[in-house]
């Protein structure tokens, strides 16, 4: 097993967040129980955040505060940006203004990132286009920080397949609505099974995303995942739209299924996360 590093209380660390480092503090020093073992827990302050961002972490999730780290920390969140179009796309494409940010991995706001990409986008037709602006009922805001804290913090998971899936919610939200959004749905369908393996999961579920591609294929994943990572794709539906040349945005129909997700909770969303295998946890977490 690889060597954890030891933090002291007080110290100035990078703590990973939703995919990316975040300038902290460790403020206190525990021994914990995590997975059978006894391991140490850091608790984590983000500068600059509120303390209600204040938790509890394991020293995987953190990063001396060095030279190495910081150009770490610089690389992931270049990553995020997007790629500059081909010269050929270029003419009449709105370039980002210096300095703007992007949202998190889930789609919520990290610490140390702004709420609102802070950036037109273009459409298929070449048109500069508003991202949708969307509202998460308190419901739904409670739900993705649950659900970050089950898969990262308790190394669970998400049961699949999921029923109803999200094939099955996208058909009854379209045959509630006009025969035209089954046109949108089925475009939105496409983008989760495109962005799902790449931009919408965490690092723990990726080998469960790998033992399901060995049975389903990519353009049938819709069939095995549900509400949970439906929501994480409507909420980063403000960036991953102007890096697509589909037309799904529509801000009124985004925020009409958003509705939909949160009438229906109990309905669509898992009431109990899985335990992860001491196996599973070894090769996830590559131990």
């Amino acid at each position: 097993m690889e060597r954890m590093e030891v933090f002291a209380d007080g110290e100035k660390v990078l703590c990973f967040h939703q995919g990316l480092l975040y300038e902290a503090r460790c403020t206190e020093v525990k021994n914990a129980e995590v997975n059978g073992q006894m391991t140490k827990k850091y608790k984590i302050h983000y500068n600059k955040w509120s303390k209600n961002w204040d938790e509890w972490v394991t020293a995987d999730r953190i990063r001396k505060y060095n030279d190495d780290n910081l150009a770490e920390k610089e690389r992931l969140e270049n990553s995020l940006k997007p790629k500059p179009a081909p010269a050929s796309e270029k003419k009449g494409t709105p370039v980002p203004e210096k300095g703007q940010k992007r949202k998190g991995e889930d789609g919520t706001d990290g610490p140390g990132r702004k709420g609102k990409s802070g950036r037109d986008s273009q459409s298929p037709t070449g048109e500069a286009v508003e991202p949708p602006k969307v509202h998460l009922s308190t419901q739904l805001k409670h739900q993705l920080v649950d659900d970050y804290n089950f898969i990262v913090t308790e190394n669970r998971l998400v049961p699949l397949p999921r029923e109803p899936n999200v094939t099955d919610i996208l058909k009854s939200f379209a045959a509630k609505a006009p025969a035209s959004t089954k046109d949108w749905t089925e475009s939105l369908r496409a983008v989760f099974c495109v962005a799902l393996g790449s931009r919408l999961l965490y690092a723990f579920e990726r080998e469960q995303y790998r033992e399901t591609l060995r049975l389903t294929p990519v353009e049938k994943i819709s069939d095995i995942y549900g509400a949970e990572h439906l929501l994480r794709l409507l909420c980063r539906l403000p960036d991953l739209f102007s890096e697509t040349d589909t037309k799904v945005p529509q801000g009124g129909l985004v925020q009409q299924l958003l509705d939909h997700l949160d009438k229906r909770y109990k309905d669509l969303f898992v009431k109990e996360y899985d335990n992860a295998s001491p196996a599973y946890i070894r090769t996830a977490l590559h131990l």
